[in-house]
């Protein structure tokens, strides 16, 4: 329960800093994120079967690569291309979980969400990169 609240609390203060200081592809992958994160929450509390969970997890996961993928095209900055390589490694864990034929299904889960911590620090640092660099660039003109 504790390492959920540190990660709500993480992306709710990474929506706040994107909220304000971002430009609309970041706005819409923090929204993303929350969509992702809200529906992996569910699927753990009410999926029961670890098969199950694994594949809905998977899909969720799937999804949410190719959502990233879009916003890549949709930005002419860096950081979404991080965003979206961070993520890559998401979707071959699970992919790797799947075909393992002996796991721990909320162990290996857990440790696959270690990803989510810099996909949220490489968001936030682009968007400050990004402010940063508009901001000294206006200064020239």
């Amino acid at each position: 329960m504790g390492v959920f609240i540190a990660y709500t609390i993480a992306l709710l203060c990474t929506t706040i800093f994107v909220v304000q200081k971002g430009d609309r592809v970041a706005k819409l992958s923090i929204a993303g994120i929350w969509v992702g994160f809200c529906s992996a929450e569910w699927a753990s509390l009410s999926i029961r079967s670890d098969d199950d969970f694994m594949m809905v997890i998977a899909s969720v996961e799937t999804l949410s690569l190719l959502y990233k993928i879009g916003m890549v095209h949709l930005s002419d900055r860096r950081w979404p291309i991080i965003v979206a390589g961070l993520h890559f490694n998401v979707v071959c864990s699970h992919i790797s979980f799947i075909i393992s034929p002996s796991y721990l299904t909320k162990t290996l889960y857990a440790a696959s969400t270690v990803w989510a911590v810099p996909v949220l620090l490489v968001i936030t640092l682009g968007v400050y990169a990004d402010n940063r660099w508009d901001t000294l660039s206006q200064g020239r003109k």
